[in-house]
């Protein structure tokens, strides 16, 4: 896990306005969500769907599109966390 509040400055961003800001730039979409317990009740922040994570479908998030100064952070997360090892039937766009 990673100091979310610090990430923007890793990756290149302006600081993030909130933390809903901040998931948005996650790099996949099915990894671009945030779960809370408040109130006993589970709120989910997912500011691209959840239908990609259903889907099993990996896709970058609007920041990390190809053609993007962004989008080699994308690739190498692909290439590194090697997802279609442990999920065969996983979809990747690259």
């Amino acid at each position: 896990m990673k100091n979310q509040a610090r990430m923007h400055s890793k990756s290149g961003f302006d600081p993030f306005t909130s933390s809903y800001d901040g998931v948005a730039h996650f790099p996949e979409t099915p990894t671009a969500l945030a779960v809370r317990c408040h109130h006993d009740k589970l709120e989910i922040m997912a500011p691209y769907g959840l239908n990609d994570l259903f889907e099993m479908k990996v896709e970058p998030t609007p920041f990390y599109q190809q053609g993007s100064k962004f989008h080699s952070i994308y690739i190498d997360r692909i290439q590194t966390k090697k997802w279609k090892d442990f999920w065969e039937n996983l979809s990747i766009e690259l």
